[in-house]
């Protein structure tokens, strides 16, 4: 995330474009773990410079990216939803979340993060949650998308090739 100002001015790999020395604009990543307020003063605490001054911060640079992640979808999707609109569209944001993130609270903040953003806003049937961990994302990935026999109490064997 880039600020120029205290104004969002871009995001993700557009900040790669940013003047970096301008005193002006300041650049902030890998503040995804630091949504747990556990994990965030830990991090205050060993390196204060290291982490965004606040916890609200935090809560701001993700409502900002969510938003910007939440109208490029809408603009990338809204062709390809066939017969209806987009916000006439049956659309379902289902969200993984770290598995660091222990605490029922934080991924309740993320839930509600999410829908400040515009997630599951734009029409009368979408919706959004939050399912599973990361971990356990990737392993039902893997469990459907691998040909594999898996059985209980068994060691299953995957050949890549």
């Amino acid at each position: 995330m880039c600020y120029k100002g205290g104004n969002l001015s871009s995001w993700g790999f557009l900040t790669n474009q940013e003047d970096q020395s301008n005193p002006s604009i300041s650049f902030h990543e890998w503040f995804k773990i630091y949504l747990d307020p556990t994990d965030y003063n830990k991090a205050r605490e060993a390196d204060a410079a290291a982490v965004p001054k606040s916890h609200q911060d935090i809560r701001k640079f993700y409502r900002d990216f969510l938003e910007q992640l939440c109208f490029y979808i809408e603009t990338q999707l809204e062709d390809q939803v066939g017969r209806t609109t987009w916000h006439q569209a049956r659309i379902e944001f289902s969200f993984s979340v770290p598995t660091t993130w222990t605490a029922v609270g934080v991924t309740n903040d993320f839930e509600k993060l999410a829908r400040e953003a515009g997630f599951g806003a734009a029409g009368p049937a979408h919706s959004v949650s939050v399912g599973l961990t990361e971990a356990e994302a990737a392993a039902v990935y893997t469990f459907k998308t691998q040909s594999a026999s898996y059985a209980v109490g068994k060691i299953a064997t995957i050949s890549i090739s």
